[in-house]
């Protein structure tokens, strides 16, 4: 919960603090669940979690493969630059460095992301940090994603997903939708 370690599930915890929490409730082979709950003062706040299988094998896609549009930035400093369809998609892992996505996690995985009705939900993994910055894609820039820190973001249309990957580098995507469905986020990797 938050962040911090609770315990085995089933699991009921006291004296949480009243207020918005966030919960991720994981299993090996499976995908995270994660949620968003409310305690109120005096109640007893239940959750039951249904954890989606992952599958074995899965097909590697490669970004470029999936790009509509792949470019040199006119300032330079922008290494790459594409789309990702996020399709019908409920996980997908992002590998940066190697410009692919999966539906099964790899060993060079930089993020994850779940897909739900009107936003997305990133994880990042060891050592990645990852930040939603409330700018557009088109407007972001290297100097909005240094020195961020996070683990756990929720990003919906209209703003940017900072990502510092496992070799250091800078990466923003974002992207505008009504519908997660078939949703297109663009990509920029920042030299």
């Amino acid at each position: 919960m938050d962040g911090v370690y609770s315990g085995k599930s089933p699991l009921t915890l006291n004296n949480v603090p009243t207020g918005p929490h966030k919960v991720i409730i994981k299993k090996e082979g499976y995908g995270n669940f994660i949620s968003e709950i409310n305690i109120e003062a005096g109640r007893k706040t239940f959750l039951e979690a249904e954890l989606v299988l992952i599958p074995a094998i899965k097909e590697e896609a490669d970004m470029a493969g999936v790009t509509e549009e792949k470019e040199e930035a006119e300032t330079g400093t922008l290494k790459a630059n594409g789309m990702v369809n996020i399709g019908e998609k409920f996980v997908i892992y992002y590998d940066f460095s190697k410009g692919k996505t999966t539906e099964i996690r790899q060993i060079d995985s930089d993020v994850f992301s779940k897909r739900f009705s009107s936003y997305l939900v990133f994880t990042r993994f060891d050592p990645v940090s990852i930040k939603t910055i409330d700018k557009s894609i088109d407007n972001i820039k290297r100097e909005d994603c240094i020195g961020i820190k996070g683990q756990f973001e929720y990003l919906h249309s209209g703003q940017s997903l900072c990502v510092i990957t496992k070799e250091d580098e800078v990466v923003a995507l974002g992207g505008t939708w009504e519908d997660t469905e078939n949703a297109k986020l663009t990509w920029k990797l920042f030299s």
